[in-house]
């Protein structure tokens, strides 16, 4: 017992020791003891090294160089640590890993979520969202890297080690090298099967085939196809092309009002048909032209031929044959209508004033003259013949089946002169009919006259008497 306090000795060794501070167990090399610090708590020691403390905070393990030991802090939580260097911390948010310069540590954020950082950046972060940071991420199928994500660029490969999908500098790349798609921020997208470019799109045009037969859509000047080399069909602000459209070539046109074929001659494009309201066959000076209105045939810059409402006129307008079908057909020749047919009847000559022409119709063929515009019928040849008008003070012919008439009329009295008749006798009213080479058959021979008879004894014929008159021996 001493006068700073009491030792417990043991074969000459101090075993415990009960001061202001008190220690239970000998202190030595290799012995361990229990220290009662009045100031820092419990320490368990190894000779005089603290290998657990229990004060304020508590401390399991030795603190030194290499050496492991957990801290229970009663602020920061549990940490386990290497000498005084925390290798985690367990609290409300926990650390794995020393948070240091160059060094990889998980940080457990109760409310962002999982990060793992560099000191204390973040190069991976796992929350709502999940983000990366920084140098090359791999996947490895055990075999090879599949899928590789670093700084410069984003590449997958298939099974057999080749690249099918590629990101760097702006270009995304999906295939291989001989079938695959490129889209480039500058140049567009490509699409390449067999080691060639078939399909493109750059700046709002879109490109299907080779360079010599393909079909081009640009949102400004049209579609366009291509084929061997030559543009064959192209659609521009609505209007389609169909053929090549060059020097000495010919093509269809087809815009919202017609259907054209037009001839390039050295440079200069000469439309010869045209299908639509109005439809033309033919250059400007030869040409067929059909509309609403109606058609016409022009040749050598010359209408020649036009037909419009039910009516063809061939020629020009001074010879022409014009066949309307309601007045009929006029042949015109010379500016004057010199035949006519209409309603079944026929005009040849011209009918004008002081003129002559023949009316044919379903009766007869008549002669008619026209005298100061007044038409007078001069002969008549059909069933019945006349020759002559049928006129004041004027003679005629009439014949028919009953004879031949030789007729005057003077004033409106027609007076028959002579009458052929189909009997073979001959009447007159005011002329002596005697037989001779002219009127009968001309025979002579003699006539005997008696009172009440006569009689013929030579030549051929025969007479009688009337009953009215008698003669005188």
């Amino acid at each position: 017992m001493k006068s700073d306090g009491v030792e417990v000795v043991t074969a000459g060794a101090t075993v415990a020791q009960f001061k202001e501070d008190v220690i239970v167990g000998e202190v030595g090399s290799g012995l361990r003891n229990v220290k009662i610090d009045a100031d820092a708590g419990i320490l368990i020691r190894n000779n005089t090294t603290t290998i657990a403390s229990f004060g304020e905070d508590a401390i399991i393990g030795e603190v030194g160089s290499s050496k492991r030991n957990v801290k229970i802090d009663a602020d920061a939580g549990i940490l386990i640590r290497n000498n005084t260097t925390n290798l985690a911390n367990f609290d409300t948010d926990i650390t794995l890993g020393e948070v240091g310069t160059n060094k990889r540590n998980v940080f457990i954020d109760a409310s962002a979520g999982v990060k793992i950082r560099n000191n204390t950046t973040d190069i991976a972060s796992f929350g709502s969202d999940v983000t990366l940071t920084g140098g090359t991420f791999t996947i490895n199928d055990g075999t090879r890297d599949r899928l590789i994500i670093n700084s410069s660029d984003i590449t997958m490969t298939d099974e057999a080690g080749n690249d099918q999908f590629n990101v760097d500098t702006g270009v995304v790349t999906i295939g291989s090298a001989t079938d695959k798609v490129t889209i480039d921020g500058t140049s567009g997208i490509t699409i390449r099967e067999n080691n060639a470019d078939t399909i493109s799109l750059v700046n709002g045009v879109v490109t299907v085939g080779s360079s010599t037969d393909k079909v081009t859509i640009n949102g400004t000047s049209g579609i366009t196809i291509r084929e061997n080399n030559k543009d064959n069909i192209t659609l521009t602000d609505g209007t389609i092309k169909v053929g090549v459209d060059e020097n000495n070539s010919t093509f269809i046109q087809i815009d919202s009002d017609s259907v054209d074929i037009i001839e390039d001659v050295s440079g200069t494009n000469n439309t010869v048909a045209s299908f639509g309201v109005s439809t033309t066959i033919g250059s400007s000076t030869d040409k067929v032209s059909i509309s609403a209105s109606g058609i016409t045939i022009r040749e050598n810059n010359k209408d020649v031929i036009t037909m419009a409402s039910d009516v063809v006129t061939i020629g020009s307008s001074t010879d022409k044959v014009t066949i309307n079908g309601t007045s009929g057909i006029t042949i015109r020749e010379n500016n004057k209508d010199n035949i006519t047919l209409t309603d079944g009847t026929i005009k040849i000559g011209v009918d004008e004033s002081n003129s002559t022409f023949v009316q044919i119709d379903s009766d007869s063929v008549d002669i008619i003259e026209d005298v100061s515009g007044t038409d007078s019928n001069v002969a008549s040849f059909g069933v019945a013949t006349r020759i002559g008008a049928i006129a004041d003070d004027t003679s005629r012919v009439e014949i028919a089946s009953g004879g031949v008439k030789i007729i005057n009329r003077q004033g409106s009295t027609d007076t028959t002169m002579l009458n052929f008749k189909d009997d073979g006798d001959i009447e007159s009213g005011d002329f002596l009919i005697e037989r001779s080479r002219l009127f009968g058959a001309g025979n002579d021979g003699d006539v005997i006259l008696k009172s009440n008879t006569a009689v013929v004894t030579n030549g051929e014929g025969s007479a009688d008497e009337d009953g009215t008159e008698s003669f005188l021996d």
